[in-house]
This record gives structure tokens, sequence and C-alpha cells, in this order.
């Protein structure tokens, strides 16, 4: 996807992909979903102005409050302990 994207640029959501994601948000503790950045995503249409070459991020801040959204978390890690599964 990254290589097809150029200035000027109109990316969309498509159903299908907006359901999925919405699916897995309801999965998420209440308290967690409007902090979940794919959100954006559902139905949505992005117009590109500005592309810069990746930074590459080796670290990923996340925020678990409370032993409910620490299981879910765990119950998504995948096997390598690297590796965070929304589906």
């Amino acid at each position: 996807l990254a290589a097809l994207i150029e200035e000027g640029c109109l990316i969309a959501s498509a159903e299908d992909f907006s359901w999925e994601l919405e699916q897995q948000v309801v999965s998420f503790p209440e308290p967690m979903r409007d902090s979940i950045i794919y959100r954006n995503w559902v139905r949505g249409a992005f117009l590109i102005v500005k592309v810069i070459e990746e930074r590459g991020r080796d670290v990923v801040d996340l925020r678990i409050s409370g032993d409910e959204e620490l299981q879910r978390f765990l119950e998504h890690l995948g096997d390598d302990v690297r590796t965070f599964h929304l589906r």
C-alpha cells in the first residue's frame, strides 16, 4: 500500500474493511475504544498532501489500565511476544 501512495492521492476505506475494524474495536473494553488510533480508518477518506520516508519506529507505547485490559492484551499477543494480533 505504501508504495502506491503519492501526494495528491485520495485513499478511502472499503466497507468490508471498515466493518472488520468496527468488530475489532468492539472487542476492546469501553474505556479503550476512543483511544484506538485505527478507528479513523472506519469509513474514512484521506487526501495525501505529503509523503515522507519511513523513519522506522522501534517502540510503541501502550497504556493498559486494569486486569481486564491486561488479559485482553495478553490474549492477542503473538507467540513471539513481539506481535499484537487484532484479528
